[in-house]
């Protein structure tokens, strides 16, 4: 994350949150977020309001208003699958973090609702599709394939339209209705596949964070429970409660095994690759001014890349 953005996320967090140990404790949870490196929620931010021809300072108070929202967002997902340790806000107390919670979002809003007004109905009705989305996986509801893809595209990939828009929104006026429709619909093509990449690398990971073992039923996942009954029972006797947790992970070595003869890896990849082909013929129709045009172009096709 740039110096910058982090500059305007700690003036935000002074001008909300004088209480002196949440001050400290909204900024720590900052400084570990920005030591992650690049953030692509940012990036898509600045550079879709700046082809467009959005005000700089602006678009770096955009960007750090995209990131306290993502940053909350990010600690709701971790409370919910307890699959992230390390995380400050993991080892605090959670009453704390659910303070963290609200203040991100509280405060971030205020500052959007302050300098764009315009900006929060739409803002908002991404916001709380990706809410719906985030329920659907949390109770386990994605039966098939075409659930699934429902529901990342109100989990996932609003988050990617929350950040464009919030881009395109500071370049008021200068943004056509076709180009935004055309940015929109990238947005969910983008999300998608980067979704589907996390969910294809989380099932393949030897720790807490794969998905098997919190049972979520990803696009990967399905395909396994479809293919898995007579060459790996034990994952369906899992999944319908008559393995426990303890004896399952008893099996991880024969479990991983199956995983990567399954095929679900390249069938999952095959899907990125078409929902990754409709991206890039959108993007090849984009206008925008350099360089930002060419900047976002470079954040979208390295997500793109399967």
């Amino acid at each position: 994350m740039e110096e910058r953005i982090v500059t305007e996320i700690n003036r935000i967090i002074d001008a909300y949150f004088p209480v002196s140990d949440l001050n400290e404790l909204l900024k720590c949870f900052v400084r570990d977020k920005s030591e992650e490196g690049p953030s692509l929620w940012s990036e898509l931010t600045m550079c879709c309001g700046g082809m467009l021809g959005g005000n700089t300072d602006h678009l770096y108070a955009a960007a750090a208003h995209v990131e306290l929202l993502i940053l909350a967002l990010d600690i709701v997902d971790d409370l919910q699958d307890q699959d992230n340790p390390d995380k400050p806000w993991m080892k605090c107390e959670p009453a704390y973090a659910l303070q963290a919670i609200l203040a991100f979002l509280t405060a971030s809003l205020s500052e959007i609702s302050r300098s764009a007004p315009s900006v929060l109905p739409r803002l908002l009705r991404f916001l709380t599709q990706a809410i719906n989305g985030q329920q659907r996986d949390l109770n386990h509801s994605v039966q098939t394939e075409a659930d699934y893809i429902v529901m990342i595209q109100e989990k996932s990939a609003s988050l990617m339209n929350m950040a464009l828009a919030l881009g395109y929104l500071q370049a008021t006026g200068q943004a056509s209705p076709e180009t935004i429709t055309l940015i929109d619909e990238l947005a969910q093509y983008v999300g998608i596949v980067a979704q589907l990449k996390n969910d294809t690398r989380d099932l393949l990971r030897p720790d807490l964070k794969n998905d098997l073992l919190h049972k979520k039923k990803t696009l990967p996942v399905l395909f396994l429970l479809q293919h898995s009954h007579e060459q790996f029972p034990a994952l369906c006797l899992y999944y319908e409660g008559r393995i426990d947790l303890p004896a399952f992970v008893q099996m991880k070595t024969e479990c991983m095994s199956y995983i990567r003869e399954s095929g679900c890896v390249e069938y999952a990849r095959a899907i990125q690759f078409l929902f990754a082909n409709k991206a890039q013929r959108l993007l090849q129709s984009l206008e925008g001014a350099s360089p930002w045009k060419e900047r976002l172009v470079d954040q979208v096709m390295a997500v793109l890349d399967v």
